[in-house]
């Protein structure tokens, strides 16, 4: 637990310097959070809620598909499994890991920095499925590939609509844990 969590705040501090040196002059990295990037903005929470019943819906049925096609597989990893049932400490720590430190990080590199600087190259659409394809490749997960390009996509359109990263975090945190709960309940 505490080497996953060290790995996770490295690569939280490594986004974070990331988006600084990347962000243009007038820009902090807290405006990437304050819906200062969209030339629309909307109203974040009411987007959050509606791309999150979409990737929960949309992730239901992929793994409907994904039985059907393969069969079905257990998805809850055994070593995570372990972690959730020790409780105390490690539980709360791998909770905070989960569904604070990853999806910040990562929040940070594939949407704040990856997918704002392939959209200054290519159509938003275009930059949100490549960025969705590194975030899915990232994760070395071949069973969970899918998913989680389903995970990039929508967290992508919620950042691209909304201009703030603080929705595609939040929905980010809340499916993971989703995950989380439904691994300790198996």
């Amino acid at each position: 637990v505490v080497s996953t969590a060290m790995l996770q705040l490295g690569e939280l501090a490594l986004g974070l310097a990331l988006l600084q040196y990347t962000a243009k002059p007038d820009r902090q990295v807290g405006a990437f959070f304050a819906g200062k990037f969209s030339s629309r903005p909307r109203g974040w929470i009411k987007e959050t809620v509606l791309w999150l019943g979409l990737l929960m819906s949309m992730v239901f049925l992929t793994s409907l598909i994904a039985d059907r096609l393969i069969g079905p597989e257990d998805a809850y990893d055994p070593i995570l499994k372990e972690i959730l049932s020790n409780g105390g400490t490690s539980r709360l720590v791998c909770w905070f890991l989960y569904c604070v430190i990853a999806p910040l990080s990562e929040e940070i590199i594939y949407r704040g920095f990856l997918l704002t600087a392939l959209s200054s190259s290519m159509k938003w659409r275009n930059a949100v499925v490549v960025s969705s394809v590194m975030f899915s490749v990232a994760h070395l997960s071949g069973e969970s590939f899918f998913q989680l390009f389903v995970v990039g996509c929508i967290t992508g359109l919620a950042y691209y609509r909304t201009g703030t990263l603080a929705a595609s975090f939040t929905i980010h945190s809340l499916y993971n844990a989703a995950i989380l709960f439904t691994t300790m309940m198996s």
